[in-house]
């Protein structure tokens, strides 16, 4: 069995806050979807899982490192 445990801390900067979480109903308004179109590509694997604490989802990482 895959192990989907993810470790936040290593993949956040805490110095310069260029990774931030990017919650379901934020995304389908950046791709002009509703929330349920968001949950159907999930599904159907068009996007990754979401990263999950205690069952609850947070949301995706956005890095803004290079912009």
């Amino acid at each position: 069995m895959e192990d989907k445990t993810f470790d936040f801390s290593r993949h956040v900067s805490w110095k310069t806050g260029t990774k931030v979480f990017i919650e379901k109903v934020t995304l389908a308004k950046r791709y002009n979807v509703s929330v349920r179109t968001i949950e159907n590509w999930i599904k159907s694997s068009k996007l990754p899982e979401p990263i999950r604490r205690n069952g609850r989802i947070l949301g995706w990482i956005e890095d803004y490192s290079n912009q």
